[in-house]
This record gives structure tokens, sequence and C-alpha cells, in this order.
């Protein structure tokens, strides 16, 4: 059974990643990050300086600077401190696991070097871990 092979884990994040994270650069203005989360599959956008990973910008941090009254507010001033970041080398279970105590439904995936890998998604996590369960054997088992 899959399920139990990757909980242990066989897998890791950078199995499971999605390379079609926005990325942008620490100045890029309010304006442009409304239209880029606005096309984005994602609630994060992240920014990246000189090949290096700094952090994400939420939709909700983006809705917070539009109700502010600080103007010229760029991309560094609005990443996310405390959003959770995986590593290329944690198992899928540790990544579920800090996803969920998070409480994202995406995260950003970045390299020992600090560079982004990419994204990875609780969809993708789960299909993934329960690929090869069959549904008539969860059944039985209740």
């Amino acid at each position: 059974m899959r399920l139990r092979e990757d909980l242990s884990g066989t897998l890791e994040a950078f199995d499971v990643i999605r390379h079609d994270l926005s990325i942008v650069k620490p100045d890029e203005d309010v304006g442009n990050l409304v239209s880029i989360i606005i096309d984005s599959p994602y609630e994060i956008i992240a920014v990246v300086d000189g090949g290096k990973f700094i952090g994400v910008v939420t939709t909700k941090n983006i809705l917070r600077a539009l109700t502010s009254k600080s103007g010229g507010l760029k991309a560094r001033d609005l990443v996310a401190g405390d959003y959770p970041i995986l590593s290329v080398n944690w198992s899928l279970s540790k990544a579920l696991g800090v996803m969920l105590l998070g409480g994202v439904c995406c995260a950003p995936v970045v390299y020992e070097d600090g560079s982004l890998a990419g994204v990875v998604t609780l969809s993708s996590l789960s299909k993934v871990m329960i690929e090869d369960i069959d549904v008539e054997e969860l059944h039985a088992a209740d």
C-alpha cells in the first residue's frame, strides 16, 4: 500500500514540487502584486533576490497593504515572516505536518542553498499519498 510507504518517508517534498509559482523581486510594487495574485493558482507569491529565496507575499498581506494608508509598499515590505517553508529533503509526512500545523494549503520548497525549488500543495501531497490505496480495502477496514 503506497500510503504506508510514503508516510514512512520514501518520497520527499522534492518529488511533488510544482514549478508554476509566481516569482517577483523584492522591489515589486503592490499594484503589480495584485495583478499577479489574481492570475495565480496559489495564495502566495515567492520573493527572490539574486536567486536567493527571501520569502512569500500572501493574498492577506496584499489586501492589508491595499487597505492601509501606507503608500509605496514593495514586495519586501509584505513578506510573511511566519509562513511555513519546506525543504526539498523533507519526507512527505513532514511536509504535510508542517503545512497542516501552519494552516496553509501551499508552501514554497527551497534547496539547501536557500534557492527556490518550487511549491507543494496539500492537493499534490494528498494525491501522491493515496494514489494506490484501494477504496474497497479502506471500507472493509471500518
